[in-house]
């Protein structure tokens, strides 16, 4: 039935002629006279042709117009094929007229449906959606994932209960109020898959918001196209499967630059702008490393601003930059110095490390480089000043974050930060399809096909080794989970925050290999680094130990940790696999403490020491003595 009204529409609907592109545009009305136009219903209609959906307009009636002049149509219309020609009579014989088979016209027209809004978005999304949930179940928890929902469930212990947790405000490079109590509140219901379909669920929405904006400012092609390019890209939808803070910040990031391009078509735009500086003030407190691109929606403000000149650009500017100034200064406020701290070690003044500078090029060129060679040809093409700004504006956002990190020669991160920078490239690179496939006479769609589906392969092939680049560690949390029965002591381990977060480990059990500081029993000396390491091996401090050799930077610390406790005859070896990942393999090894007649000396020793060492310390008057 569907087909049958849709091949009846194609064979009694003709083409008006301000028909273009799937919109009807206004015609302007025909005078006419009573003479001209004997019908008086037809009178101040515009006169066509034979046929009009909803009314229809007779040949007599045509005739007697004396002209052939086009009419609006009064209902819904659909452009028939080339060479289709409608009868002369609105009467039609429903036996002659119903089609025994779909035809042609009726199977462009489902096309030609399926092309308007919002179906090609939806299937961009479901295609994001689908590439980044085949990552979700693909690996166990990455480092950074399980310290953030770990965290998080102590911080919502604290604030309910006045839990004593870790300044984790001091070393997080994001709010621990913030996305870490999110995902934990979904890791409670639905366990660490859940805690990465939020991520999933922002990487989305951050798609959309990147369609709404380069539909608002180059059209809905342009939109829809930029929309698919940061979708398909492996970043994406590495981010899309990771729960930690950085898809939760690129989406306020992305919300932000919405609400100032939204802004620009409108008088009074505080409201919106207000709205935009809430956001980007989210996200830079979700994740710090987002305030690199605070620039970026300020220009994008101001460069949309309506009006002629330079002062009201910059005055729109100005007031997007000073509500953020000001909203974070309120949060900085609140927060304490722990905060700014924590600021300072992880994003202000980041200590710098030895990556060249040509590896975390050739990094970033491998992850955005095409959408960012793409959007570079939009300051080219661009036909005014306002344009060629915008261009260059949206394409410099993606090399902020290669540069800077770049700066301090380190890679940490760098597979997550492109993809912020990516999001504003990706719009001026559709763009620049749209404006390819609308000057190409041959070409035309087969431009932008052929760009979304290089991107997307090479994005399909990106995100697993990015997601393979920590190894499965369910194998050594379950040997540490059974070495661990019994015993009391610290556990020092390279998995220590993903052990923390799968056995719902107390902050204090576990000392990762990091940093450490140990005093040894009858000492004032305070050790750390791997002084203090190997000094709390050689007095039996530890009750179970694992190291995987994972880190390269780390291969040092772990041959003199493998060494130290395989000469301690109180430690004995449990566990022994081999793992292997993208970048590498290595195996996992678990000691556990066995006591022994010569460790139990040492302990009885070493607890003597302890005991004197606390008995030097003067007690207060009228009070208990202090233990060491």
């Amino acid at each position: 039935m569907i087909f049958y009204h849709a091949d009846y529409l194609n064979r009694n609907c003709y083409i008006p002629s301000n028909y273009e592109g799937g919109l009807v545009l206004p015609a302007q009305p025909a005078e006419t006279s009573p003479r001209d136009a004997p019908n008086a219903d037809l009178a101040g209609v515009e006169q066509a042709g034979p046929s009009v959906v909803g009314r229809t307009v007779t040949a007599r009636s045509a005739r007697l117009s004396g002209a052939e002049t086009q009419t609006r149509p009064l209902g819904p219309t659909l452009p028939v094929r080339p060479g289709q020609k409608g009868t002369g009579s609105g009467r039609r014989s429903p036996g002659r007229d119903r089609p025994l088979t779909r035809d042609r016209g009726s199977r462009r027209s489902q096309l030609r449906f399926l092309a308007q809004d919002p179906w090609p978005l939806l299937g961009i999304l479901a295609l994001q959606a689908a590439l980044s949930m085949r990552l979700v179940w693909s690996n166990t928890a990455f480092n950074d994932e399980a310290l953030y929902l770990w965290s998080g469930h102590w911080v919502i212990a604290h604030l309910l209960y006045g839990t004593k947790v870790p300044r984790f405000q001091t070393y997080f490079s994001g709010a621990p109020v913030i996305y870490p109590v999110i995902g934990a509140i979904a890791d409670s219901y639905g366990g660490l898959v859940l805690a990465r379909l939020l991520s999933l669920a922002f990487m989305l929405g951050a798609t959309v918001l990147c369609y709404l904006t380069g539909k608002r400012l180059f059209g809905w092609q342009a939109g829809l196209i930029g929309a698919g390019l940061f979708g398909l890209l492996g970043p994406v939808q590495f981010l899309g499967a990771l729960a930690t803070y950085d898809a939760m910040a690129l989406f306020c990031l992305s919300l932000s630059a919405w609400l100032v391009v939204r802004a620009g078509a409108v008088r009074n735009a505080e409201p919106l702008l207000i709205l935009a500086a809430l956001a980007l003030t989210a996200g830079d407190a979700a994740k710090y490393a987002t305030v690199l691109w605070n620039p970026v929606v300020i220009a994008l403000a101001g460069i949309v601003a309506p009006g002629g000149g330079w002062r009201p650009k910059l005055s729109r500017a100005a007031r997007v930059a000073g509500f953020t100034a000001a909203f974070l200064l309120v949060l900085l406020r609140i927060a304490g110095s722990s905060y700014w701290r924590g600021l300072l070690f992880t994003t202000l003044a980041r200590p710098a490390s030895t990556v060249p500078m040509l590896a975390i090029f050739r990094d970033s060129t491998m992850w955005i480089g095409i959408v960012v060679l793409i959007a570079a040809r939009s300051v080219v093409i661009a036909s005014d000043s306002r344009a060629r700004m915008l261009g260059a504006v949206l394409t410099a956002a993606a090399l902020l974050a290669p540069l800077n990190q770049a700066r301090i020669h380190t890679g940490t991160a760098l597979q997550k930060h492109v993809a912020f920078g990516a999001w504003f490239a990706a719009i001026a690179a559709g763009w620049v399809l749209a404006y390819a496939i609308k000057r190409s006479k041959y070409s035309r769609w087969r431009i932008g096909y052929a760009t979304l589906l290089v991107v997307g392969l090479i994005g399909a092939i990106e995100a697993p080794m990015l997601t393979d680049a920590w190894p499965d560690s369910a194998p050594v949390v379950a040997a540490v989970q059974r070495a661990m029965v019994g015993t009391r002591g610290p556990i020092l381990s390279e998995q220590g925050v993903v052990l923390n977060y799968y056995l719902h480990l107390p902050p204090a059990r576990v000392i990762n290999t990091f940093a450490f500081t140990y005093s040894p029993p009858g000492s004032r000396d305070t050790l750390s680094g791997l002084a203090a390491y190997l000094a709390a091996l050689r007095h039996d401090y530890f009750s179970v130990v694992e190291i995987d050799g994972a880190y390269a930077r780390r291969s040092r610390l772990d041959h003199a940790l493998t060494d130290q406790v395989e000469s301690e005859a109180a430690y004995r070896l449990v566990f022994d696999r081999q793992w292997r990942d993208h970048s590498g393999k290595g195996f996992f090894m678990v000691w556990r403490y066995q006591p022994t007649p010569r460790s139990r000396v040492r302990a009885r020793r070493d607890h003597k020491a302890r005991r004197s060492a606390a008995g030097r310390v003067r007690p207060p008057r009228g009070g208990r003595r202090h233990a060491g």
